[in-house]
């Protein structure tokens, strides 16, 4: 019991050091992109047409539901609040990729590159995202009405919420859907992870 007590300690100190590391890491690697997002700042900055051309995209932290625009925005932080706290908090029965698409369609005036797909007074959305959305939300329900039934096809959808249907082979509005892939950003803290979830164990064992 006493060696076993003596490499649980061992074995404690060192997750108490991987999970140290971990926390220095991760502060390294947002002050290093606070960093780079000042220095870019300057050359990636667009003219945000949405809003009449009176803004200009700037890195917006905390942009939670629409976090890929967090190094150049042209949104505000309250604007998507306000945005998804009235329309997708309505939603029911939707599947992950439902969720993910209607998400990137509600974040588009967040877009530094809606001078190219923004004129007059539409945002055109590609043809195949407007599919795509109608194809993984058909069973989605929205305000008691369901997708299917509210709409003939994804360019009813879209025209219906008052978005332009564009095909794709012109400037348009398309969905990236790398976006949503965690896997990769997650995977050069697995070994670290694994570690902290041993630890874990280990504490308990030896409480």
């Amino acid at each position: 019991m006493k060696l076993f007590a003596f490499c649980s300690s061992v074995l404690i100190f060192r997750c108490a050091l991987a999970l140290e590391e971990i926390t220095i890491s991760e502060g390294m690697v947002k002050a290093a992109q606070q960093e780079e997002d000042q220095k870019t700042h300057k050359s990636t900055k667009s003219k945000c047409t949405f809003f009449a051309g009176t803004r200009y995209s700037v890195p917006e932290s905390s942009l939670v539901n629409c976090y890929w625009y967090n190094r150049n925005a042209c949104c505000k932080r309250i604007e998507v609040t306000s945005v998804f706290s009235s329309l997708l908090s309505k939603l029911e029965g939707q599947s992950r990729r439902c969720y993910d698409m209607l998400r990137y369609l509600l974040c588009y005036f967040c877009s530094p590159e809606q001078h190219f797909w923004f004129r007059d007074n539409k945002v055109f959305v590609c043809k195949s995202f407007c599919d795509d959305i109608y194809s993984h939300c058909r069973s989605a329900v929205m305000n008691g009405l369901e997708f299917g039934k509210a709409f003939k096809n994804g360019e009813d959808f879209c025209r219906g919420n008052n978005f332009a249907v564009q095909e794709d082979n012109v400037a348009c509005f398309a969905f990236d859907p790398t976006q949503f892939d965690g896997a990769a950003s997650l995977r050069p803290w697995l070994p670290l992870l694994l570690l902290a979830a041993v630890c874990i164990i280990v504490v308990q064992l030896t409480m």
